[in-house]
């Protein structure tokens, strides 16, 4: 694991805040990063990716396309992670908490984590083997 900052951008291109987060790849930090602006592009225009002093992606606008390394698959546990990361950035009483947009991709992705966990739980507990030994009805 590696940490990433993620520089979040102005009309103008200028660097208006930042997050920092843990990611195994380069796909994956510009994946995660990309869903995180995703969810706060109503208050900032691009995002700039870096590792260390390497800039791994640059989006300056939402009109362009999505950076080239933008294709990690988004798995079960990276939604979990996006999930913390933006209830985090929420409470963070910075520029990130006035983001309507964020507050609204919280609630869907706790719609999605939430179904997801429901749906493990139920399939797990479902295998258990009946303690009195008589079948369900």
């Amino acid at each position: 694991m590696a940490w990433y900052r993620v520089y979040f951008l102005s009309r103008t291109g200028d660097i208006r805040n930042v997050d920092e987060f843990e990611a195994e790849t380069d796909p994956i930090a510009v994946t995660f990063a990309d869903q995180i602006h995703e969810a706060v592009s109503d208050i900032y225009e691009g995002y700039e990716v870096w590792h260390l002093s390497r800039c791994v992606a640059r989006r300056t606008s939402r009109e362009k396309p999505r950076p080239a390394l933008c294709h990690a698959q988004i798995t079960e546990r990276i939604q979990a992670s996006l999930l913390r990361r933006e209830e985090v950035l929420h409470a963070s009483e910075t520029a990130f908490s006035r983001s309507r947009l964020l507050l609204e991709k919280m609630r869907g992705l706790r719609e999605v984590v939430k179904t997801r966990q429901y749906a493990h739980r139920s399939h797990h507990e479902g295998r258990r083997p009946n303690p009195g030994g008589a079948s369900p009805r």
